[in-house]
């Protein structure tokens, strides 16, 4: 899957962001050409959110302002699934991915995250309105992250 089509299925699913949040993507890199390895950043007043993909799956990170759009690992991202079950506190059965090929696999798994997302996006966005609010609730976050591992 090149960047322009995950782009694309990008501004599809996640079209709330887009629409309700504005939200707009500001980052695009492809920083290993032809492995599909890539990086795509959105960001509106509220926050970053950083769309990672490489070893033919991917993972969408929440972050502040200043969350580096190139640096995945860096301690101001927080991965949209662990948020998720955080605040749901549920765990997902990822069978339904199995049985699709690599391109069905990548459609499906981005429309799931974003049906899940979308209830809750609100609440998610305002956890990262601040520092200070982002110091309220990242310490029980990481000891639930933690304690799940």
């Amino acid at each position: 899957m090149t960047i322009k089509e995950y782009i694309k299925l990008i501004k599809k699913e996640f079209s709330f962001l887009f629409r309700e949040y504005d939200f707009k993507i500001t980052y695009s890199e492809e920083y290993r050409k032809g492995y599909g390895w890539f990086h795509i950043g959105l960001e509106s007043k509220t926050c970053r959110i950083l769309f990672s993909r490489e070893h033919g799956g991917g993972n969408v990170f929440f972050g502040s302002p200043d969350a580096p759009f190139n640096d995945d690992g860096d301690q101001r991202w927080t991965r949209m699934l662990n948020l998720l079950a955080y605040l749901s506190k549920k765990e997902w059965n990822w069978e339904f991915l199995d049985r699709l090929s690599p391109v069905e696999r990548a459609v499906a798994w981005l429309s799931f995250n974003a049906k899940e997302l979308e209830p809750v996006c609100g609440q998610i966005l305002a956890m990262f309105r601040s520092q200070e609010t982002v110091a309220e609730w990242k310490p029980k976050y990481e000891q639930f992250i933690h304690n799940r591992s």
